[in-house]
């Protein structure tokens, strides 16, 4: 049993692999390489049991049939050095690894069967997914939350039925719902619960379709697939705490992004980020201030406000500022309508002409 790549096309299959190799696996068989060998093609996987991702190679020369477990750190580190065509094969109950005049013996083979089972969605569960949704899921990872001890919140909830999909995500600090139309070949509506680290993973990639079991969701390309373990958990219920939006300020998406890079460069106040929001009848006050390096910022935009009886608002500077300078709300002219109530209430931000796409920042008490 064997395989031959050029270590270039193996290095860029390790990449790809790389994100679901724990750093300090609590069980040694998770930091080796599932490598299975058949009908001519070469499929390596790697898990952390939380992600698995499983990359094809059909340009790959192969040698009979079967599975072989490779050290990945030990591949990784000898592919940054080798250049000439590498073959990995099972001789004398070891894995070898040959290029060029050198070999190298990378330990005794591991029986396959104590690698854990990888997981398997029936063809009849996958179905094809738009881009849209995908570049929002990207989006809607900036605003998980951090807090291990609230699970659902540090994924991305994709609600899908036939007419599309709801992506969200929130904090205690933010929420951020996002409608995409589309046809989606589902029977019943669905809710997902995505990793932000699987957000991360299939950002770069030209996904096609989605998947999903009782226990694991799958994101697909012709050659790659990224499975992950559906949470056992409720998401909260967010309709029920999204506001009445009432818009009273308007503002130009790239001159308060721009305002909010500015005062965030002096800003030291890591733990809350916060930016107070300084609100005229004809512009706003982004303004920042550190007591403790006495550094600060005050940085003036123009802005239409009507009605709104909240001058002075303090919220999370990073946590808007991600939110507001992603995807469609991105564009040149693109125009925000905030709903701003009271300084102990959400504040309700849309896109001006697009229905589809929501966010909510809490205010921050002034005395932090």
């Amino acid at each position: 049993m064997k395989f031959i790549l050029p270590a270039a096309d193996l290095r860029a299959a390790i990449k790809k692999i790389a994100l679901a190799v724990s750093s300090r696996p609590a069980n040694p068989v998770l930091g080796l390489i599932h490598a299975s060998l058949s009908g001519g093609t070469v499929t390596l996987t790697t898990t952390d049991l939380h992600v698995t991702i499983a990359y094809s190679i059909s340009t790959a020369t192969v040698e009979g049939e079967g599975i072989m477990l490779i050290p990945f750190n030990e591949l990784k580190n000898l592919l940054a050095l080798l250049t000439d065509d590498i073959s990995i094969y099972e001789q004398d109950g070891s894995i070898t690894l040959s290029s060029g005049l050198d070999i190298f013996c990378l330990g005794k083979a591991t029986e396959p069967k104590e690698y854990p089972k990888l997981p398997k969605i029936a063809d009849g569960r996958v179905f094809p997914i738009a881009e849209d949704i995908l570049s929002f899921i990207g989006v809607a990872a900036l605003g998980v939350s951090s807090d291990e001890n609230r699970a659902a919140l540090t994924h991305i909830l994709l609600e899908l039925d036939k007419g599309g999909a709801n992506i969200v995500s929130c904090d205690v600090n933010s929420l951020y719902v996002k409608t995409v139309k589309a046809d989606i070949d589902i029977e019943e509506h669905e809710k997902l619960l995505i990793p932000a680290s699987v957000a991360k993973i299939i950002e770069s990639m030209t996904i096609s379709s989605i998947g999903f079991n009782k226990n694991h969701a799958v994101f697909s390309t012709p050659d790659l697939k990224v499975y992950f373990k559906r949470l056992d958990a409720i998401y909260p219920n967010y309709r029920s705490i999204m506001p009445v939006h009432e818009t009273n300020v308007t503002v130009e998406v790239d001159k308060l992004d721009g305002a909010l890079a500015k005062a965030l460069v002096v800003n030291h106040d890591f733990n809350f980020n916060g930016i107070d929001l300084n609100i005229s009848p004809e512009s706003i006050q982004v303004a920042s201030v550190a007591k403790e390096t006495g550094m600060s910022a005050a940085c003036f935009i123009n802005a239409k406000a009507s009605e709104c009886k909240i001058p002075n608002l303090r919220v999370n500077g990073r946590i808007l500022k991600r939110l507001i300078s992603q995807g469609s709300a991105h564009r040149e002219g693109s125009i925000l309508e905030m709903s701003v109530i009271a300084d102990n209430k959400a504040v309700s931000i849309k896109l001006a002409g697009d229905d589809t796409l929501t966010i909510i920042v809490m205010p921050i008490a002034k005395g932090k």
